[in-house]
């Protein structure tokens, strides 16, 4: 692509699309009442909406946060179903999707702090105009994510979360067939 910007706005399509492949709970139970759960669907004084996705495995839940404001929101508490680490799978805000890389990453522990009908919460970042998908240590062994930011290497030889890098890396990998289907051609 010519222009920088577009290139970065490609990778995020790209890390969606293979985020999308790599966690169950954005499809398993799509049409399943188990498959989704708001967190928070009213709070428009801060223009944050939340929720969590579901696969068949009880461990696999992913935690979606969206701020629909050019604000950023530090400290951010979000209810979550689950006590422990929870890792910042994907920030849309990251400077190479080009954002400005705010917004919380690595890992955020779950507190015992009941928020938002969720026995659990964590405060986070969320950037401004972006999403944070968070997602527990279970969730991220299957996916291309590895073990989120704990050094431990995926299933396809990497580390880290989903970076452009890291989709090259996969995507090389999905290509010469280790273990997966080849994308359909277009």
């Amino acid at each position: 692509l010519k222009y920088p910007l577009h290139r970065k706005l490609q990778s995020w399509v790209r890390s969606l699309n293979f985020f999308y492949r790599r966690h169950p709970a954005l499809y398993e139970l799509d049409t399943d009442i188990r498959g989704f759960a708001w967190i928070e669907s009213n709070d428009s004084q801060n223009s944050v909406a939340s929720f969590l996705r579901r696969g068949n495995d009880p461990e696999d839940v992913l935690a979606v946060a969206f701020n629909l404001t050019p604000v950023q929101r530090e400290g951010y508490r979000i209810g979550l179903p689950a006590e422990g680490e929870w890792h910042v799978l994907l920030n849309s805000n990251a400077n190479s999707f080009g954002g400005s890389g705010t917004g919380t990453a690595g890992l955020v522990k779950a507190e015992p702090v009941p928020f938002q009908g969720q026995p659990y919460s964590a405060a986070v970042t969320l950037p401004p105009l972006g999403v944070l998908v968070l997602g527990r240590k279970s969730s991220t062994d299957n996916g291309a994510e590895g073990a989120g930011t704990s050094g431990d290497k995926g299933p396809l030889g990497h580390k880290g979360n989903l970076t452009p890098e890291n989709v090259k890396v996969l995507a090389r990998a999905v290509l010469a067939g280790q273990g997966e289907e080849r994308p359909a051609e277009r």
